[in-house]
């Protein structure tokens, strides 16, 4: 009788099993559904792009001929560790977790290529609002863009007192210049380019419509959909959910791009990083930048480079002043919401104009963050 019903347990247990599975497979189904409505009710023309180009795709490998749209600013740089580690093996995940990011995306990075309708792609997005300034932070704060007309800091050529005089490129700035690159649909970067152009999701077989904002919760439906073993799952939910261990990777590409940038000081980039940190929720934002604790470790009589310094008082700050992921989230949405709240309101018209398609294909809210 005791095995009887030892036998029913574990069968209840795999029926409520299934019951989820399905209903996760409904949940991705109704996403799935959701663009090709959309796609149903506008001209091809007008969510292909120009030529109608699928050609930022990348085939993961072992899999039954799935791809993922390669998005920048959609958590791009976890999918290419993801991709090398199916690439290379459980074992090379320690390597890609810690490689620098510019590293992963030269040196590592997949070919891209173009998918049909027969083809599975899966389609990766962000709210336009947060990805444009995650690019901004990105693209100008961290790496001291000045305002168009002005000189760079990379020409002061050693006559650092011009710094002084220097304006930074702020947020309201940054759309200025980029805003009529996506207007025109001319020499657009990559990093804001609007995502229904970059993957043109009507002319392919819509896999899995993963969101940034969603990642572990999507990224776990991925790997088992895609058939993935036990194994392989827990190694890539390390990278889905331990941002932190990239960290170092970041930090050391930002110094490298930043190296032969004359008037910046190791520990005025570093400030900067620290403040994008706090941006993005992993520090405090009333914490300053340990300056003297800083260079303390970096003169501490033995070879340390500027990253693994950097990495160090930010851990003794995380260590002191550890964050919640609920605190974390709400610092960052205040910060975006500070950020919006400083555009003209042209501005952001123009961005819900150039960005309708995503905002309505990937059901994002049109309205700008708020409290």
């Amino acid at each position: 009788m005791k095995q009887v019903k030892e036998t029913k347990d574990e069968q209840r247990e795999g029926d409520h099993t299934n019951d989820f599975w399905l209903d996760q497979i409904s949940f991705y189904e109704e996403r799935k559904s959701h663009i090709q409505t959309i796609c149903s009710q506008i001209e091809n023309d007008a969510v292909n792009g120009q030529d109608g180009n699928t050609g930022n795709y990348c085939k993961l490998p072992d899999t039954n001929n799935i791809s993922f749209c390669k998005v920048p600013k959609c958590g791009s740089t976890t999918w290419m560790q993801i991709f090398n580690i199916l690439q290379y093996g459980i074992e090379s995940a320690n390597t890609f977790l810690e490689a620098r990011r510019f590293d992963l995306h030269r040196n590592y990075t997949c070919k891209l290529h173009s998918i049909g309708s027969e083809n599975k792609g899966i389609i990766i997005s962000r709210d336009p609002y947060s990805r444009l300034y995650s690019a901004y932070v990105d693209k100008s704060f961290i790496t001291f863009h000045t305002k168009v007309g002005q000189k760079s800091v990379r020409n002061l050529n050693g006559n650092c007192t011009g710094m002084s005089s220097v304006d930074f490129e702020t947020f309201q700035d940054f759309l200025d210049k980029i805003l009529p690159t996506i207007e025109v649909d001319y020499d657009v970067n990559l990093h804001w380019k609007p995502i229904y152009k970059l993957c043109s999701p009507c002319t392919v077989d819509v896999f899995i419509h993963v969101k940034l904002e969603e990642m572990t919760r999507d990224m776990d439906f991925v790997f088992k959909k895609i058939g993935l073993s036990s194994e392989l799952q827990n190694t890539l939910r390390q990278v889905t959910r331990s941002k932190e261990s990239s960290l170092s990777g970041i930090v050391a590409t930002i110094f490298m791009k930043m190296e032969n940038k004359l008037c910046l000081q190791s520990e005025v980039v570093a400030d900067r990083i620290w403040n994008s940190f706090q941006i993005q929720g992993y520090i405090d934002i009333t914490s300053k930048f340990p300056k003297d604790e800083y260079l303390a470790i970096l003169s501490s009589g033995q070879y340390i480079s500027e990253t693994d310094a950097f990495m160090k008082v930010v851990s003794n700050e995380m260590a002191k002043h550890s964050m919640s992921k609920t605190d974390s989230l709400k610092q960052r949405r205040a910060v975006l919401v500070s950020a919006y709240s400083q555009l003209r309101p042209d501005t952001i018209a123009r961005i819900q104009e150039v960005y309708k398609l995503d905002f309505v294909m990937f059901n994002y809210s049109m309205n700008p963050p708020s409290k």
